[in-house]
């Protein structure tokens, strides 16, 4: 576990959260994921915000919806395997 805490880089990572920007009585947030939920990293954020300002309100939304998922297949795989990392390193 060790090795994998040194190959990632937590204050980078933390950065691509908006959420763990947040302070809480003065101290860092921390965010422990339940499995019920999941914080998404700014990019996604980002292009979903442009996704539903394209696209909102069209009727062929899930032709969309495909089509912006195949554009950011990268970076959703990115993401999937992020947390695959981390969750790896909690457990």
């Amino acid at each position: 576990m060790d090795q994998l805490m040194d190959q990632l880089d937590v204050i980078r990572i933390r950065e691509d959260f908006p959420v763990l920007g947040r302070e809480v009585n003065g101290h860092p947030l921390v965010y422990l994921d339940s499995a019920a939920t999941s914080q998404k990293p700014r990019q996604m954020i980002e292009r979903l915000s442009d996704l539903r300002e394209a696209f909102v309100g069209k009727s062929r939304e899930r032709r969309y919806l495909a089509a912006f998922r195949q554009q950011n297949y990268e970076l959703l795989k990115r993401f999937a395997d992020l947390k695959q990392k981390l969750k790896r390193a909690v457990v």
